[in-house]
């Protein structure tokens, strides 16, 4: 079982969302209708599982970017620890607060 509800079908579409960022600036799927986009979850910030996960996306940023690709992090922490993570690693994309663990 996932971390985060059931397993996606591949070929299925997202489960819709609706979040802040570590910023507290909304985002949601249909905001990204039409164009590519890599989601995905992590528990907890700043462990050394997840760490190495983030830092891996945003080793490979300029790639993802170069090919339409945009990349959204969601996780379970609050927006402070987000962006507090994200600043910690130079993480170059958004993450996203499921505080309340709606998404999934």
């Amino acid at each position: 079982m996932p971390l985060f509800g059931k397993m996606p079908e591949i070929g299925k579409p997202a489960p819709f969302f609706s979040l802040q960022d570590q910023d507290g600036i909304p985002h949601s799927l249909s905001g990204y209708k039409g164009k590519k986009l890599v989601v995905y979850f992590f528990p907890k910030a700043d462990t050394p599982g997840w760490v190495k996960q983030a830092c891996g996306f945003r080793d490979e940023f300029d790639k993802y970017k170069e090919l339409g690709i945009a990349v959204l992090g969601i996780s379970y922490d609050s927006k402070d620890a987000l962006k507090a993570f994200k600043e910690k690693y130079g993480i170059p994309f958004n993450f996203l607060s499921d505080s309340k663990k709606v998404v999934g």
